[in-house]
């Protein structure tokens, strides 16, 4: 569940989700993004609109270990996260503290690295707005245009 907030009391939230998965396919694969561009602005009657904020919302796969009482075992299990980019600099949200997160440019040039702590990560980059870079989380590449 995504939650919207404004200072300004009795604005309508307009947002918009587009994903990639959702359209026609004409073969018997399908290969799943679960990837969703998300972007929203508040607006009022009397007021301006707010500027709009934009983010990706993307599943990765994250490594977990449960333990009993007679044994411990590592299962795959798919984590939500959002991924927010402006004005240079990338937030991941969502992964596990410890996980690292990669950027890179469009041309495969690192632009940046740290590990999720606190639960999210930002990392400044050069990149202006328009620009694509590429996140790598674990071992999950995703795209994100540069806002």
């Amino acid at each position: 569940m995504l939650t919207f907030n404004c200072a300004t009391e009795g604005v309508v939230f307009v947002s918009e989700i587009k994903d990639a998965d959702i359209k026609q396919f004409y073969d018997e694969k399908i290969e799943l993004s679960a990837t969703y561009e998300i972007s929203v602005y508040a607006t009022k009657s009397g007021y301006d609109n707010s500027d709009v904020a934009a983010a990706t919302l993307v599943w990765t796969e994250a490594d977990f270990t449960v333990t009993t009482p007679t044994s411990a075992k590592a299962m795959r299990a798919n984590t939500l996260v959002l991924i927010s980019a402006h004005n240079g600099a990338i937030t991941v949200k969502g992964e596990l503290d410890g996980q690292a997160v990669t950027i890179y440019s469009a041309e495969g040039k690192l632009l940046g690295s740290d590990s999720i702590n606190g639960g999210q990560a930002t990392i400044n980059t050069t990149l202006e707005a328009g620009s694509i870079a590429i996140v790598k989380i674990g071992q999950r590449a995703v795209k994100v245009m540069m806002k």
